[in-house]
């Protein structure tokens, strides 16, 4: 059974939006950037074969579009104010960390995002990126890495 648009951006409308804020930064861009994918989708009305087919299809439209949203003339030569998650909606821990993975270079800060909060497996990620299985797992560890060095010190940990 084929969705309507409605009903595509209802189910994964929040996610299109999370994917370009983790990449881009910025809310306002990131509204822009998912009203774009939604609009290629109305356009094109590309046939799915199954739900994960069509969330795929949504990321990989979603991350084309951040790319080229950061790539472009203006946004390299501007620089917008700062927006800030706010924090109520966070504990401080959760905010600490998110801070941090704001600051990740964009191909170390999508393999996170992509993995730990949409649940994709590297193979996944691989397939999704069109990377190596490899080169998304060398990412994920240099994420971690340069996380453990930026968050150092901000958490105690009671071994017990």
């Amino acid at each position: 059974m084929e969705k309507s648009a409605q009903e595509i951006l209802d189910q994964y409308g929040d996610m299109v939006f999370r994917t370009a804020y983790a990449m881009v930064k910025n809310p306002h861009d990131a509204e822009d950037i998912a009203q774009d994918v939604f609009v290629c989708l109305v356009r094109v009305q590309p046939k799915f074969e199954s739900d994960e087919h069509q969330k795929a299809w949504l990321l990989r439209v979603t991350i084309n579009r951040s790319k080229s949203f950061l790539r472009s003339a203006w946004q390299q030569r501007t620089q917008g104010l700062p927006d800030t998650l706010p924090d109520a909606a966070f504990t401080p821990g959760e905010s600490t960390v998110l801070e941090a993975v704001a600051k990740l270079p964009e191909k170390y800060r999508q393999v996170v995002y992509l993995y730990y909060v949409e649940g994709y497996s590297s193979a996944e990620l691989a397939k999704l990126l069109r990377l190596p299985q490899n080169t998304v797992l060398s990412r994920m560890a240099r994420a971690r890495k340069q996380l453990a060095k930026m968050l150092e010190g901000e958490f105690d940990y009671v071994e017990g």
